[in-house]
């Protein structure tokens, strides 16, 4: 998808998660292609790792959205139970734990 697109779809989401705009968020994160061609995705993460995810390069970022895929396989019944997959998932996860316990 195109980075406009990307951008739209976003938005769109998170106008529907609106009450747990404090809990959960879909941003907009770069990845490529097959063809080393540039695209564009969102990923759900918690709210609270917004700016860890906002200062993230790209191996980084493709490491929430790896976690992030996991944890949407998981049950779960609340955004608040989401984010606590996410979390265990993360732990699991050597790049994404390397980097949310940086210092």
């Amino acid at each position: 998808m195109t980075l406009e697109q990307a951008q739209a779809s976003a938005t769109a989401n998170n106008e529907i998660i609106v009450d747990y705009t404090g809990t959960i968020y879909y941003e907009v994160f770069e990845y490529w292609n097959l063809k080393f061609e540039k695209q564009w995705n969102i990923v759900l993460i918690p709210a609270v790792y917004k700016n860890k995810f906002i200062a993230a390069d790209n191996s980084q970022a493709l490491a929430f959205a790896r976690v992030s895929r996991k944890t949407n396989t998981l049950p779960y019944t609340t955004a608040d139970s989401w984010v606590a997959n996410f979390d265990t998932e993360a732990a699991a996860d050597p790049e994404l734990k390397n980097y949310l316990n940086e210092e």
